[in-house]
C-alpha cells in the first residue's frame, strides 16, 4: 500500500498515537468550536490533561476494570454406612447474577484501538472553524499497541494539524465473558 498523506507511514496508516494540544496550541486547530469543546471534554474525561503539549504514551489507556467472582457450594449427606451423597452448585460470575452491570467485561473491540479524532495536515495555519487547504487526511487513535508517529509524506511540511470528527472510544460488552452460569449436580460416594 501507499504512504499515509499526513504522517507518511505505511501499514497501519490510520493508527497514530494522539497528540494532545495545549489550550490555544498553535500546532493544532479544530474544524469548529464544537469539535474543540468535545475534544477538551474527552481529554478531561479520560485523564489525558497530563499529556497536554505531547503525544499520549503508548499503552497508557485501558478499558474499565473487570471483576469476576465464582462460587462453589457443596454438602455431603450420609446415606448408609460409608455411602454419602454430595450435592453441589457452581455459580460462575456471581456478580453478574446479582446485577447485570456487575461482572461485565467492556472493552474497545479488537484490534484494541479507537479513532478519537480525524487529522488533516494544513499547508497554511488556520484559526479554528475556518476553511482549510489540506495536504492529506488520516486518523489519530487512542493509544494501545500503536506505532510511534512517523514523518510527513508530503514534500511540504505541515504548518498546522486540523482536528475534526471528535468521538469518544466505544467500549463494547463482551457477552461471553460477562454472562453468569449455574451448574448443579450430585455425586454418590461409597
Amino acid at each position: 500500500g501507499g504512504r499515509g498523506a499526513v504522517f507518511g507511514t505505511v501499514g497501519n496508516l490510520g493508527k497514530q498515537l494522539l497528540y494532545v494540544p495545549t489550550l490555544n496550541d498553535t500546532r493544532v486547530s479544530f474544524d469548529s468550536v464544537a469539535s474543540e469543546t468535545a475534544f477538551n471534554t474527552l481529554v478531561t474525561n479520560f485523564g489525558l490533561d497530563k499529556f497536554r503539549g505531547r503525544i499520549v504514551s503508548k499503552n497508557s489507556q485501558t478499558s474499565a476494570d473487570f471483576f469476576k467472582v465464582d462460587l462453589h457450594m457443596s454438602q455431603e449427606i450420609p446415606i448408609t454406612g460409608s455411602a454419602k451423597i454430595e450435592l453441589f452448585a457452581d455459580i460462575e460470575n456471581v456478580l453478574n447474577l446479582i446485577d447485570s452491570d456487575w461482572g461485565a467485561l467492556r472493552q474497545v473491540p479488537f484490534d484494541y484501538t479507537s479513532t478519537v479524532v480525524r487529522v488533516q495536515c494544513l499547508s497554511v495555519a488556520q484559526p479554528t472553524g475556518q476553511a482549510v487547504v489540506n495536504i492529506g487526511t488520516t486518523a489519530a487513535n487512542n493509544p494501545s499497541n500503536l506505532p510511534a508517529v512517523g514523518t510527513t509524506a508530503s514534500t511540504q511540511a505541515c504548518s498546522q494539524y486540523r482536528y475534526s470528527n471528535v468521538v469518544a472510544p466505544v467500549e463494547v460488552l463482551q457477552t461471553r465473558q460477562s454472562l453468569y452460569g449455574i451448574r448443579v449436580g450430585a455425586k454418590i460416594k461409597f
